[in-house]
């Protein structure tokens, strides 16, 4: 019975002709059943029960359709060539609701199964990728520690300071990583309320960009406009561009520059661009790029909530995130944001923009 069991929930996954094979071969069996012993009576309950295995073989819409054609084709050819009485047929229409009853419900308790095993999935590959990000790095801050204990007498200050940059690295992304996942824990109507102020987006760009990243890529091109003053949280601004970083980092080569841009969008917003030239997004994968748990490949390492806590914290100060990308290899990407502008603070000419600085961290 167990092995009945695990055959007819495994049936579902099989491809889509071999299950419809095995529908129309049940449906056929079944007819010529009840015109071999003529005995409707009979084997009319046998009816409900294939219809209640279509419907578990395919998604319930799928199986409407098959349902209702079978039985309209049923119906016509025996009301024609065995002369079916209208009560006969009248049977047959109080049969079809019941049936359909049945594989409505079947149907729903179908999607929840697969919605649960969905739900399964994901949460499985989140608890791995996030122990492979917390244990590469906490292995990155044992080995560095190690390193400085066994060999700190011997060591240069230089040399001193690039261990402890490398453990301020890691810890620092540890802290992303555990600031994501808290982020995302709350539902989507229940994101904390952002703490705005007035601030100049350019200060707290080149702030972050000095203290946060400071050896993390050895160059990156910064184009900033200057007295940029926007309403927003400053925080969670920083947070967004922490995520921004931190995936342009990982999937740009190392010798190619990532470059920043800050400045004035339009009358209303001021924007931020974060540009790599990484392998770029193909067109299939940006309408989910910014949700819950989405990756770009199943081989790509990240919890794959970084985006989706820059759209909702971006989201929630009235501002936009988008992407733009080719998808073609070496063209990369460009994420950008935009944040509201304080009216009557920004005097900088729309689409001017500071001279290109080009920073060492």
């Amino acid at each position: 019975m167990r092995a009945i069991r695990k055959c007819v929930l495994q049936a579902r996954y099989l491809p889509f002709y071999l299950r419809l094979g095995i529908v129309v071969s049940l449906f056929s069996a079944q007819e010529a059943l009840i015109i071999y012993f003529r005995g409707w009576d009979t084997f009319a309950a046998t009816l409900i029960l294939v219809g209640v295995l279509t419907c578990w073989l395919f998604r319930w819409e799928g199986a409407y359709g098959i349902l209702s054609v079978f039985l309209i084709v049923y119906i016509v050819v025996n009301v024609v060539c065995t002369g079916w009485s209208i009560d006969a047929v009248k049977g047959i229409i109080a049969g079809i609701i019941i049936n359909a009853a049945l594989v409505g419900s079947v149907g729903a308790l179908r999607v929840t199964v697969d919605r649960s095993q969905e739900h399964h999935q994901i949460k499985d590959a989140f608890i791995r990728n996030l122990n492979h990000e917390l244990s590469n790095h906490l292995a990155a801050v044992v080995g560095s520690v190690d390193i400085l204990m066994q060999h700190l007498g011997q060591m240069s200050r230089p040399e001193c300071m690039l261990f402890l940059e490398q453990t301020k690295y890691s810890c620092d992304d540890m802290e992303r990583i555990v600031s994501n996942v808290c982020t995302a824990m709350y539902a989507e109507d229940d994101v904390p309320t952002p703490r705005c102020e007035v601030f100049r987006l350019d200060h707290v760009v080149q702030t972050f960009l000095r203290y946060v990243y400071t050896f993390a890529r050895p160059l990156v091109g910064v184009q900033i406009q200057e007295n940029v003053v926007v309403v927003a949280d400053a925080a969670q601004v920083q947070q967004v561009l922490r995520n921004l970083l931190y995936n342009a980092f990982k999937y740009a080569p190392s010798e190619v520059p990532v470059s920043i841009e800050v400045g004035i969008w339009n009358t209303w917003f001021a924007y931020v661009c974060v540009r790599d030239r990484g392998p770029g997004i193909p067109p299939e994968q940006r309408s989910n790029l910014f949700q819950k748990f989405s990756r770009t490949c199943k081989t790509a390492h990240g919890t794959g909530l970084g985006l989706y806590n820059c759209r909702r914290m971006i989201e929630n100060v009235g501002g936009t995130i988008w992407v733009e990308s080719s998808g073609v290899e070496g063209e990369g990407s460009s994420f950008y944001f935009t944040l509201p502008l304080c009216q009557g603070h920004n005097t900088e000419i729309e689409g001017q923009h500071a001279p290109n600085q080009t920073l060492m961290f």
